[in-house]
């Protein structure tokens, strides 16, 4: 026989568990404040990662850096039309973005991808 002071704390614990879990997927979601300074560069697609929290490549620079390069979430990205197809491993693009304000931090916040000269993705609103 479970008591209702049972019932209430078994509902607690359940809204607490459920609270920190989406906690935490706040604090690994994060806007432009950490992005601070304006970059472009020439890079091969060396990965391409496409889900939650947003789609993501890292891109090797010119003098042989891997940059993590982080774009809109992936149904803002599908709603534009960017998708696997749009996109290959070994391709060479130009990265136009915001670098991550630590310089230690090989990150980039995109805000264009150009091929061959042609725009192939825009982060929306920006």
């Amino acid at each position: 026989m479970v008591r209702g002071g049972d019932m209430r704390l078994g509902a607690f614990s359940a809204a607490l568990v459920l609270g920190c879990g989406a906690t935490q997927a706040v604090k690994a979601h994060h806007g432009w404040s950490l992005y601070q300074s304006s970059i472009s560069f020439e890079g091969t697609v060396h990965e391409i990662n496409f889900g939650n929290p947003h789609d993501q490549l890292v891109v090797v620079d010119e003098a042989g850096r891997s940059w993590s390069v982080l774009l809109a979430p992936p149904t803002r990205n599908r709603r534009a039309g960017f998708d696997a197809s749009a996109i290959q491993v070994d391709e060479v693009v130009t990265l136009h973005g915001e670098r991550h304000y630590r310089e230690d931090v090989l990150e980039v916040k995109t805000e264009r991808i150009e091929r061959d000269g042609k725009e192939i993705y825009r982060y929306l609103g920006r």
